[in-house]
């Protein structure tokens, strides 16, 4: 059976699940099953159905049986946990993706128990502890070897976690104890909460879901916002069957009464919601920001000489002809742009580090979710003075994640060892700096933490997702939506006004609109309407081209808080765009009244005059545009055009003249020719309708079509019907010639 098979079988007995038609999956894992040839799960299919049958025959019997819901409660989780046995199985004998490789790899190869690794793991962190005091050198020949011996360790340990299936008694008590114990390095704690993560991600299990709960509750922030971003992706994944496990929902509740899990979620979410600008953020710094550097690049050389920057002297002048290029050049507001996106928790760093993930560190797939450490046995090749120093200021760069760090680290290692040295003393200075600043931002101090700490390691998923070289073995969980508000397990704790609120506005801020309407509409059904709520909501359906329900937005927002001009405004545009002028000149005219010199307003009622063939009132509100901005162009054309409308030939040749000095259309010339053809300057007219021809953006299938279009104007205009075509061969005749 091929992966696809097995997919479409997976996802027919969830859709089956969901509905709860137990009969329709009892067949479907049935036939799976029979694949198999496995009579255990046969058996236990049997038992299942026969249970099933039972109760149907007491519940049509008319019996009353108060313990129905329970039983049948349990027979779904059952039935739910007996199909991810078998496709489990089936994936084992058939899935050519890394994580079944590694299990049926792990088999041949001999299965560690898990209280033999953790053990082991805590026998070396004693020694490790043990050697610290007798000997400071961490770089000695057997420090070196305890740091190899306990990170071997604990990426079979990741390994053993990662590739387990259901968790038992005397594992669950052990990784429970491993994640509170204190002689544990808080980095492989950490590696193991990630372990705990990718392996529900394959395969759900209640016990390692309640170990992310306990890992949560222990001290170490690092440890507790792995968890936590591990629990929300979880709970993501597997929304429809946790109300079949009251442990978890338990759990969950007694976690939501206080108030700053709420808000760790709340933060923890924004940071989902900021990822999907990465790829935005990447592109922009590609294609703007990198190109507008390599222009000014030569203009930089000539200014600054490169030799220089080995100088001891002057090093503490900047000239500041150098930021005068940045600044012509538009790139201190480029640069501005990144540093707040860089402060905001984004992930500027993607599309510079993306490349440099192919040093034999990352081999490991374990070192993708590896907490920076400065004892890892791969930073400790080079004994050379500033080479600590330079670890230390990685390990408290915030805005840089885990992975990032050790790409740059090795990057580091490939320069000569005289560059190794000067870029050692001169981050050393700067990143000092930089730190001293991070910590004197902290208002909350623990709050700061845990959001520098969630986000580096949502930052470390995002490359292990989008980089690692075998990405395509994995489902990406940022493909995916990610709207932890629809979910009913986190949904129901952050269902009231303020935290949808928060939510809500931070789509709406990174213009993720239709995520936002959902948010703003859901707020709007719990009774917490507002003319500010339809506002958003009229402008979310605006911008996805929605204008009908966009005008019944904005219509509500309107009776909700009469005369606010924004409101007004795009109820008229609505109205426009959908082609009502009447409708959309009556509520320009009410802006008027509150913007009695607003341009924008006057040029639409212009417009809405036009559309409704009264020419004369649509000349007098340009013309008071025209009074009022005399240095606008705006409105030249309008006038010109209703001038030729109303039979004030002179008038709109004055202005076509005045037009076709700045920037003229193929509209432009043609409406120029009408007004000379109007006049009887038939040759002159001939030559600007030959110019709209060979203007840039025309052809002569555009011209044609355009003045066809226009022939009821020009009849109004006076111009004999039969001379009309008789002009346009004419002009085409020019042309050709």
């Amino acid at each position: 059976m091929t992966n696809q098979e097995i997919r479409y079988r997976t996802d027919n007995i969830a859709t089956f699940l969901e509905k709860k038609q137990l009969k329709n999956t009892f067949n479907a894992i049935a036939t799976l099953i029979e694949l198999l040839n496995d009579w255990t799960f046969k058996d236990k299919l049997e038992q299942m159905e026969t249970t099933y049958k039972y109760m149907l025959r007491y519940m049509l019997d008319g019996a009353n049986d108060p313990e129905r819901n329970k039983v049948y409660n349990d027979l779904l989780r059952s039935t739910y946990e007996l199909a991810d046995e078998v496709l489990m199985h089936l994936k084992e004998k058939n899935d050519s993706r890394l994580y079944y490789e590694s299990k049926r790899n792990l088999s041949i190869s001999g299965i560690h128990p898990i209280k033999n690794l953790t053990n082991s793991t805590e026998d070396l962190s004693t020694k490790i502890s043990l050697s610290d005091l007798l000997d400071e050198n961490q770089h000695s020949e057997a420090a070196l070897q305890l740091e190899k011996e306990i990170e071997n360790i604990s990426g079979q340990l990741f390994k053993r976690i990662w590739l387990s299936e259901k968790l038992h008694g005397e594992d669950v008590s052990t990784l429970h104890d491993f994640l509170q114990n204190k002689m544990i390095p808080i980095h492989i704690q950490s590696l193991s909460v990630a372990a705990l993560t990718l392996a529900l991600k394959e395969y759900f299990d209640k016990e390692k879901l309640l170990l992310l709960f306990d890992a949560y509750e222990v001290e170490e922030e690092e440890i507790r916002q792995r968890a936590l971003v591990g629990i929300l992706l979880i709970l993501y994944q597997y929304d429809k069957r946790l109300y079949l496990y009251p442990e978890i929902q338990h759990r969950l509740q007694h976690l939501a009464e206080t108030p700053s899990f709420i808000k760790n979620i709340n933060t923890i979410i924004r940071q989902f919601i900021l990822t999907k600008e990465t790829e935005k953020i990447s592109k922009h710094i590609s294609e703007d920001l990198m190109p507008e550097m390599m222009k000014i690049s030569p203009e930089l050389s000539k200014k600054i000489n490169l030799s220089d920057l080995m100088d001891d002297t002057g090093t503490e002048d900047k000239n500041p002809e150098w930021q005068n290029i940045l600044e012509e050049a538009g790139l201190t507001d480029k640069i501005q742009e990144i540093n707040n996106l860089q402060m905001e928790g984004a992930d500027v760093m993607h599309s510079s580090f993306s490349n440099l993930k192919m040093y034999p560190f990352f081999y490991d797939m374990s070192n993708w979710f590896l907490p920076f450490t400065t004892r890892h046995s791969f930073l400790k090749n080079i004994q050379e003075e500033g080479m600590d120093d330079i670890l230390n200021i990685f390990s408290q760069l915030g805005y840089m994640c885990n992975s990032d760090k050790y790409s740059l680290y090795f990057t580091v290692l490939q320069m000569p060892a005289p560059y190794r040295k000067m870029m050692s003393s001169q981050m050393f200075a700067e990143a000092a700096e930089m730190i001293k600043q991070q910590n004197e931002d902290q208002l909350v101090p623990q709050d700061k933490q845990q959001e520098i700490i969630s986000n580096q390691y949502i930052h470390d998923l995002y490359r292990f997702y989008k980089v690692y070289p075998r990405k395509r073995n994995f489902e990406d969980i940022f493909a995916s939506p990610l709207t932890f508000h629809k979910t009913k397990s986190i949904g129901q704790i952050i269902s009231d006004k303020n935290n949808l609120i928060s939510i809500g506005e931070y789509y709406f801020s990174k213009n993720q609109l239709e995520d936002a309407k959902e948010i703003f509409t859901q707020l709007i059904s719990k009774e917490e309407a507002d003319a500010v709520l339809f506002q958003k909501i009229g402008y979310c359906e605006q911008m996805s081209g929605n204008i009908p329900e966009a005008l019944d937005a904005y219509l509500k927002s309107d009776l909700m808080e009469p005369s606010n001009s924004w409101t007004l405004k795009k109820i008229a545009a609505c109205y426009r765009i959908l082609k009502k002028p009447e409708e959309a000149l009556s509520y320009y005219q009410k802006v008027e009244v509150l913007n009695p010199d607003n341009l924008s307003v006057q040029l639409n009622i212009g417009h809405c005059y036009l559309e409704l063939k009264k020419y004369q009132e649509a000349l007098k509100s340009y013309f008071k545009v025209e009074y009022l901005n005399g240095n606008s162009t705006k409105s030249w054309r309008p006038i010109a055009w209703c001038s030729f409308l109303t039979g004030k030939f002179d008038q709109a040749i004055r202005y076509y003249e005045q037009i076709l000095n700045d920037k003229p259309t193929m509209s432009d010339y043609l409406n120029f020719g009408h007004a000379l053809l109007a006049m009887g300057n038939t040759k002159e007219a001939i030559d600007k309708y030959q110019s709209a021809i060979l203007a840039p953006e025309s052809s002569r299938e555009k011209f044609t079509e355009a003045f066809n279009t226009d022939m009821p104007e020009l009849i109004q205009a006076g111009i004999p019907e039969n001379d009309i075509p008789i002009v346009l061969d004419q002009v085409l005749y020019v042309v050709e010639k």
